[in-house]
C-alpha cells in the first residue's frame, strides 16, 4: 500500500496544541497496564498480547518501558477475544502514542509501526519526543489507516510497534499508546448491515455488531423468553437503548429500523403506541409507531440529514409513547429482533442514472454522425 495513502491523516500535536478529533472510535489496543516497572502485563480490559525485544522496564512516573533504538521495541496485538483482531475493510483504524524524555540530551525521535500478522508494514511514523528541552510534556503522534477489499492489512492480525530513534524514549503505561477502530462509512459497509440482535432463552444474542460497541441497555424492563418486556402505567415507562458509545449517525445517510412487537398486557387500549428516539442524550428525533394489532413488524426509515442526527450519538431507544390512564392499568410490550441497516442507492435510482448516461451517449454518437454527413 502507497505510504501516501497510509498515513494521509498523519498529525505531529506538539506541547501546547490541541488535535481535533471528529469522531471517537472503539478502542482495540492500549499501554495501559500493558507493562509494569518489571515487564509485559496484561492490560484490564483491552484483549491484546504483549511482547518486547530488548529495552527495559522501570518506574519513571508510574511504570514505563525504555527504548534507545529502534531494535528495542514494544509489541502490543489484538486476540481472538478483541473486538477485532483482524483489519477489516470498510474500518479506519486510529493510533497515536507519547515519548517523552527526561533529559535535554535525550531529546531524540520516536516511532510507531504498525504491524499485520506480526509483520511491519507501515514503514513508520516519527516525531520528536518532546517540544521543549526539559519540559515535562510531550509530542504526541497520530495517525490513521483506512482499510480496504485488497489492501496488504485486510484480515491480517492488528499490531502496533513503538520504539526510539536515539537515546532515550520513555512510554508511560497509562493508554497514552493505543489503536482504535471506527467504520470509515456506513452507507458503503458491508451491503448496509450495521447490527442485528435476537433474544432466546431469557439471554440477548448479537448476530452481528459492524459499530462494534452496540449494547442494549435497560432502564426497567427485562429480557424473558425471545423478547425484551417494556412495562408503562400511570407514572413509569420502562425504555430499552440499543446504542454505541462511540460511533454517531453519519451525513448523507439513511438508515433502516426494523424490530417485532408485541402488545402482551392491554389495560388501556388507548395507550397503543411507541417512540423510538434516536440520537440519546434526550434529544434527535423521535419516530412514534402506532400499533394497529397485538403483534406487529415495524419498519421505517430515517435520513439522518433531514432530521438533523448527523452527529448524534448512534443510539436508538424505545418506550411507550404515553402513561397508561388510571392507576390499576399497565401495558406491556415486548420487542424482538431489532436490526439497523443502510438503505443502499435505488434500483429506481440506480436505473435512472444508467437511462441518462445511456442517453448522453447516444445522442453524443447522433451528434458525431450528423457532423459527419454535413
Amino acid at each position: 500500500m502507497d505510504k501516501s495513502k497510509i498515513f494521509v491523516k498523519y498529525l505531529l500535536v506538539a506541547h501546547g496544541l490541541i488535535a481535533a478529533v471528529s469522531l471517537q472510535a472503539v478502542d482495540l489496543l492500549s499501554s495501559q497496564g500493558a507493562w509494569t516497572k518489571l515487564g509485559t502485563a496484561n492490560p484490564a480490559g483491552i484483549p491484546q498480547s504483549n511482547n518486547n525485544s530488548g529495552g527495559r522496564f522501570d518506574e519513571w512516573n508510574g511504570a514505563s518501558f525504555f527504548s534507545d533504538s529502534g531494535s528495542e521495541y514494544f509489541n502490543m496485538e489484538a486476540t481472538s477475544s478483541n473486538p477485532q483482531q483482524n483489519y477489516t475493510a470498510g474500518y479506519t483504524y486510529s493510533f497515536q502514542s507519547q515519548g517523552r524524555s527526561a533529559l535535554a540530551s535525550h531529546n531524540n525521535s520516536f516511532k510507531i509501526d504498525l504491524l499485520a500478522g506480526g509483520d511491519v508494514v507501515s514503514g513508520g511514523v516519527s516525531g520528536n519526543n518532546y517540544s521543549l528541552p526539559g519540559d515535562a510534556e510531550s509530542n504526541i503522534i497520530t495517525g490513521s489507516i483506512d482499510v480496504d477489499n485488497g489492501d496488504v492489512y485486510n484480515g491480517k492480525q492488528i499490531g502496533m510497534r513503538i520504539s526510539s530513534n536515539g537515546t532515550q524514549t520513555r512510554f508511560l503505561a497509562d493508554g497514552s499508546t493505543s489503536m482504535s477502530a471506527l467504520l470509515t462509512n456506513h452507507a458503503g459497509f458491508n451491503g448496509g448491515a450495521l447490527y442485528s440482535t435476537s433474544f432466546s432463552g431469557g439471554a440477548q444474542f448479537i448476530n452481528y455488531d459492524h459499530v462494534l460497541d452496540m449494547e442494549l441497555t435497560l432502564a426497567g424492563g427485562d429480557i424473558e423468553n425471545d423478547y425484551v418486556r417494556l412495562n408503562n402505567n400511570t407514572s413509569e415507562k420502562n425504555k430499552a437503548s440499543f446504542g454505541s458509545d462511540t460511533d454517531t449517525f453519519r451525513s448523507g445517510t439513511k438508515y433502516r429500523v426494523t424490530f417485532n412487537v408485541e402488545k402482551s398486557v392491554n389495560d388501556d387500549a388507548t395507550q397503543n403506541s411507541l417512540d423510538i428516539i434516536m440520537g440519546g442524550g434526550g434529544g434527535g428525533y423521535t419516530q412514534t409507531v402506532t400499533l394497529g394489532a397485538a403483534y406487529e413488524a415495524v419498519d421505517f426509515t430515517i435520513d439522518a440529514d433531514a432530521r438533523s442526527l448527523v452527529g448524534s450519538g448512534f443510539i436508538f431507544s424505545i418506550e411507550a409513547s404515553d402513561f397508561t390512564s388510571n392507576p390499576t392499568e399497565v401495558n406491556q410490550y415486548r420487542i424482538s429482533d431489532f436490526n439497523v441497516h443502510v438503505i443502499p442507492e435505488s434500483d429506481s435510482f440506480a436505473f435512472w442514472a444508467a437511462s441518462l448516461t445511456l442517453t448522453w451517449i447516444m445522442t453524443r454518437r447522433r451528434f458525431k454522425a450528423t457532423k459527419a454527413q454535413v
